[in-house]
């Protein structure tokens, strides 16, 4: 009987360890995280400040030197762009002489045309070559014997 009472007691004593145990353990897993929230907090909030304070920089700083880099490049497009119209009525005007000069000469150059392709075809006779109704060379030199 009194091993069984030990026994009993020595049972109850471990429950209340383990009990005691996985309580602690919960506690401090507990503890744990929250203090690990605390430092994450801690550091995005460092983050936060470090953000807006490189923010507030680029706003001060960053904003002036691009409004005169913007303005600056506007300007010089500007004064570049001044010489455009003056190329536009050159190129108008060139065209205009050259259309004036085609229709003068219209029988000239097709004249001057006509020997050029003579000329050519004339040096090229033996490189022209003629294509045949099945396909291939109709020269008798590449015909299948």
């Amino acid at each position: 009987m009194a091993r069984r009472r030990d026994l009993g007691e020595m049972h109850k004593r471990l429950v209340a360890m383990i009990t005691t145990l996985n309580q602690g353990l919960g506690d401090a897993q507990t503890a744990k995280a929250a203090a690990d929230r605390e430092i994450i907090d801690q550091r995005l909030d460092q983050m936060e400040r470090a953000v807006n304070s490189m923010d507030g920089a680029l706003r001060i700083e960053l904003e002036p030197m691009l409004r005169t880099i913007v303005s600056q490049a506007v300007d010089a497009n500007s004064v570049r762009g001044s010489g455009r119209p003056v190329r536009l009525s050159l190129i108008a005007f060139f065209f205009c002489v050259g259309l004036a000069l085609g229709s003068i000469y219209n029988a000239q150059i097709g004249q001057f045309s006509e020997n050029i392709k003579s000329m050519f075809f004339q040096n090229t006779k033996g490189l022209i070559v003629e294509s045949s109704p099945i396909g291939g060379s109709a020269k008798v030199a590449n015909l299948l014997k």
